[in-house]
C-alpha cells in the first residue's frame, strides 16, 4: 500500500500518478507493465514513485485495491436499494457492472487482467460480495446451497458482463438479454429452497 509521502501529495499529482499506473497496468501484464514508461508518462524521476510506493508491486496492489474500493462501494449502494428479489437484484448488479466498465473502463480492464494474471483476492471479493447477498434473499440458507448458488451467479453474471462489456449499450438489448436471465435463476433459486 501507498507511504504516507503519497498521502501528503496533492490531490492533482496523486490522481495523475493512479491514472498513469492505471492506463499502465490496464494496457500491459504485470509482468510487462513499466514503472519507467509510467514515470516518463507523467514527466517525473523513477525514484520519485519509490517515494509513494515500495515498489510495482505495492503500486499494482493499491490499484486494484483501489479499482475493486470504487466497483464494490457503487455496487453495495445499489445493493441496499434493491427489494429482496433476486432476480432484480442479478438485473441491477449486472447493469451496475456495466456502467462501471464504461465510466472506468481502466479499472475495468485492470480488474480483468489481474483476474487471471495474479493471486490477490478479487474473486474472493466477488463471492463475498454475491453471498452477503444472498443471504439477505434467505436467512436460513446452508452452506452447500449457497456454494452452488454462488457459483450459479457468478457464471450467469460473468456471461452476461462478457457479452455486453465490449460492445454498445442500449437498454432494449440488456433488457432483452438479461430479463429472462434473471427469471431463469430466481426460478432455479426458488426451486432450490
Amino acid at each position: 500500500m501507498p507511504k504516507s509521502t503519497f498521502a501528503n501529495l496533492k490531490s492533482e499529482k496523486r490522481t495523475l500518478i493512479i491514472e498513469s499506473g492505471l492506463n499502465e497496468f490496464s494496457d500491459h501484464s504485470y509482468a510487462e507493465a513499466s514503472v519507467s514508461r509510467m514515470v516518463k508518462n507523467l514527466g517525473i524521476a523513477k525514484g520519485s514513485i519509490y517515494q509513494y510506493f515500495n515498489d510495482k508491486s505495492d503500486l499494482y496492489a493499491y490499484l486494484i485495491e483501489l479499482s475493486l474500493g470504487r466497483k464494490y462501494e457503487i455496487l453495495n449502494y445499489v445493493s441496499s436499494k434493491v427489494s429482496d428479489d433476486i432476480g432484480l437484484w442479478l438485473f441491477q448488479t449486472c447493469l451496475v457492472e456495466l456502467k462501471f466498465a464504461q465510466e472506468f473502463p481502466e479499472m475495468q480492464k485492470l480488474l480483468k487482467r489481474a483476474e487471471l494474471e495474479s493471486d490477490l483476492p478479487i474473486l474472493e471479493r466477488e463471492n463475498q460480495f454475491i453471498e452477503g447477498n444472498l443471504r439477505k434473499f434467505w436467512r436460513g440458507i446452508n452452506q452447500k446451497e449457497l456454494a452452488l448458488q454462488v457459483f450459479l451467479i457468478c457464471t450467469v453474471k460473468k456471461g452476461i458482463i462478457d457479452k455486453f462489456s465490449d460492445s454498445e449499450l442500449s437498454d432494449q438489448a440488456i433488457n432483452e438479454f438479461i430479463e429472462p436471465v434473471t427469471k431463469v435463476i430466481t426460478s432455479y433459486v426458488t426451486n432450490q429452497s
